[in-house]
């Protein structure tokens, strides 16, 4: 997709983008979130997909034609969707075991793990671009913003990576 053709109103990612910074410049107030259920993990990939879409039409809308030549953002960019992309496709993989009644502790960890990778790439690109396109007080609050969007429960990371693991060895019985 290029700039000009949102431009042209051949896509509509301006006016995506306008809308999701109306909602997400808004106070966001986190649902109570079920156990096992995987509640948080949706939320807060709707809460990425919004930035994202947010974060390319601001790019666009600033840059235009020229964004091409913002390649620090243009990665940035690509990381924050192959980051939303892998997250979505581990939580649905998971809710359909899910729903099946075969999820393990394993796949829930992987999840989880998704998650976490999602959210630091996402924040870490999101503050790139912010940075690209903001300065002082507009910065502060995009970043301020950014910051308590992409929050999530803690959970033992460690613990989660040698459960994977042992499951992996224990199925295939060898070292990658």
């Amino acid at each position: 997709m290029k700039a000009d053709q949102s431009a042209g109103g051949k896509v509509p990612l301006f006016v995506s983008a306008k809308q999701y910074e109306k909602i997400i410049m808004e106070p966001i107030e986190k649902p109570a979130f079920g156990v096992g259920k995987f509640d948080e993990e949706t939320f807060l990939l709707g809460v990425l997909k919004k930035l994202t879409v947010l974060l390319y039409g601001a790019s666009a809308l600033k840059w235009r034609a020229a964004l091409e030549d913002e390649q620090e953002v243009v990665g940035a960019l690509a990381d924050l969707t192959i980051q939303v992309m892998a997250f979505e496709s581990a939580l649905l993989r998971a809710k359909k075991l899910l729903g099946a009644g075969k999820i393990t502790d394993v796949e829930r960890a992987i999840v989880r793990l998704a998650m976490q990778t999602a959210c630091y790439v996402s924040r870490k690109s999101a503050e790139l671009i912010a940075g690209r396109l903001e300065q002082g007080d507009q910065l502060r609050i995009y970043a301020a913003k950014i910051r308590s969007l992409i929050k999530y429960e803690l959970f033992d990371e460690v613990g989660a990576v040698r459960a994977v693991a042992d499951a992996y060895l224990a199925k295939t019985w060898r070292f990658v």
